[in-house]
């Protein structure tokens, strides 16, 4: 998906919502340490976006981008003790039109639901990285949201 077509699909999403946010461009990053710095944030504001798979369908987890998908929370979360992380081709099957490593955490956007760290629920503003793999856009906006509206996990 296009660069401006993924920030208004995106956008549109959160002003239909009543969800603060700012749209800010910069340089490429490729790592969270790396979006952060091109942000001048600290890396504890950016969070990530995990597509998990379990016998319901898809869900989303939400959590720092410092942080490792805690498996056993994630299949607590979505009640299923065999829920694993989607696989690239999954994704791309699934969620055509969206880079790998690029869903927006929005699951209402998606029509799956989204589990939310804890952590990232308690902070006040986050980041979330338009994507997270190279292409054709020299700038990639992130979408930096005041407001976390979603179930956090167990």
């Amino acid at each position: 998906m296009e660069g401006v077509a993924f920030v208004s699909l995106v956008t549109d999403q959160l002003q239909r919502q009543g969800v603060p946010f700012e749209v800010i461009p910069h340089p490429r990053a490729m790592t969270s340490v790396d979006e952060a710095g091109a942000l001048g944030i600290v890396v504890d504001e950016v969070v990530k976006t995990l597509v998990l798979d379990a016998a319901s369908g898809h869900a989303l987890a939400v959590l720092p981008a410092t942080r490792r998908l805690d498996t056993k929370v994630a299949q607590q979360a979505v009640g299923d003790r065999h829920a694993r992380l989607a696989s690239e081709d999954e994704l791309t099957r699934d969620f055509a039109g969206f880079e790998l490593g690029g869903l927006p955490p929005l699951g209402s956007l998606l029509a799956i639901p989204v589990f939310v760290d804890p952590d990232v629920m308690a902070r006040e503003t986050s980041c979330s990285p338009r994507e997270a793999r190279p292409s054709q856009s020299e700038f990639e906006p992130p979408i930096s949201s005041t407001a976390n509206r979603s179930p956090s996990w167990p």
